[in-house]
């Protein structure tokens, strides 16, 4: 049933929650934003047709969560006042996003010249709602996955170089036992093996021989393992992968960042950067995914 409606932006939205592709915490980073595109809507209302004061935190939450009241607002919008808002308060939406946006908004006013804003951001007990409230939590949801994934598949771009160095300093280090291996093995005289079990007599070795003895028998004991079993990368690091990301992002919007996937403060971020401590990356990425929205990053 999700998946026949998917094209409205709530039951999408429930549906990747359900399948764990995700936040459920998008929903609260929504109602964050457009509160704020509604408190932008009552400041050109009080500039532009009335002086009326509105309490715009109630009358907000009283038309998402209370929508079955009959009391109707009085003031209007034009819609080309109601676009600059939009262009005011969405300052990095594409041009593509923002003529998707006139378009609904000038399909809802018909042949309105003024638009009652109340009514545009209205969604009554049913969810139904006008086209430009649905097109714009549509645009949100997208945005708000596809910054994800830029950020999360930049990581794992990183990680991957990570992970490629780090077997191979893996399988230097197996190739350089094996050579003193076999170079201790021929310092030892083939005399004092015996020859029915193939061990060496301890009792017939000098003290250095037997060194030399208990060295091999620990390194032939280690199997070689040319596997990296966690992926791990300095700040550093994570710094560079969220700037190729985002390079639009200034550097103290970076560390906040970090200090989301890092679960600490920006001291502590700081000085995990200058000690190039090492991070995991599963465990960063999972901390980060839970907090990549635009309330929180902007």
């Amino acid at each position: 049933a999700l998946k026949r409606y998917a094209h409205f932006s709530d039951f999408k939205l429930f549906y990747l929650v359900l399948e764990g592709q995700a936040n459920q915490d998008i929903r609260r980073d929504q109602i964050v934003i457009l509160e704020e595109f509604f408190t932008a809507l009552t400041r050109e209302n009080g500039s532009a047709t009335s002086t009326k004061e509105i309490s715009t935190k109630w009358q907000f939450k009283n038309l998402i969560f209370d929508n079955n009241s009959t009391e109707k607002s009085e003031w209007r919008l034009s819609v080309d006042d109601i676009l600059h808002v939009v262009r005011r308060t969405f300052s990095n939406k594409t041009e593509i996003d923002f003529m998707r946006l006139s378009k609904m908004l000038k399909l809802d006013a018909r042949e309105n010249l003024l638009i009652d804003p109340a009514w545009l951001m209205m969604e009554n007990r049913f969810g139904a709602r006008s086209n430009f409230l649905e097109e714009l939590k549509s645009q949100h949801l997208a945005e708000c996955l596809k910054r994800e994934k830029r950020i999360l598949d930049s990581i794992d771009k990183f990680a991957a170089v990570a992970t490629a160095v780090a077997a191979a300093s893996v399988t230097a280090m197996n190739a350089t036992n094996a050579t003193a291996i076999n170079a201790t093995s021929t310092a030892i005289p083939q005399l004092f093996v015996n020859n029915k079990r193939g061990a060496i007599n301890r009792t017939r070795l000098n003290k250095t021989q037997q060194s030399k003895l208990g060295n091999i028998n620990e390194q032939e004991g280690a199997q070689p393992n040319n596997t990296v079993t966690e992926v791990e990368m300095t700040v550093s690091k994570f710094r560079e992968a969220l700037m190729e990301a985002h390079p639009g992002y200034s550097r103290q919007e970076v560390t906040h960042l970090l200090c989301k996937g890092c679960d600490c403060s920006l001291e502590d971020v700081l000085l995990l950067e200058a000690r190039r401590t090492m991070i995991g990356v599963e465990a960063f990425k999972k901390r980060l995914k839970s907090k990549l929205l635009t309330a929180d990053v902007t």
